[in-house]
């Protein structure tokens, strides 16, 4: 993960904002809601899809969520 030092304060005194079309914004708003709403794999099956972890590791860690809770 990539963070910014600490302590450092970002100047956005330079930052340039753009006019969104007024149109744009209720389109945006209706993409955004379709993907919130979309329906998605639960994230083990993704990262054992992806070769991240084996199947053992999936069912140590459902295990786990299932015995503390999660």
């Amino acid at each position: 993960m990539l963070r910014r030092p600490r302590g450092k304060a970002v100047d956005a005194s330079n930052a340039k904002l753009e006019k969104v079309p007024t149109g744009a914004i209720g389109v945006l708003d209706g993409e955004i809601g379709q993907w919130i709403d979309a329906p998605r794999p639960p994230l083990g099956e993704v990262l054992l899809g992806q070769g991240v972890i084996d199947e053992l590791q999936l069912d140590e860690a459902l295990r786990l969520q299932a015995e503390r809770g999660g």
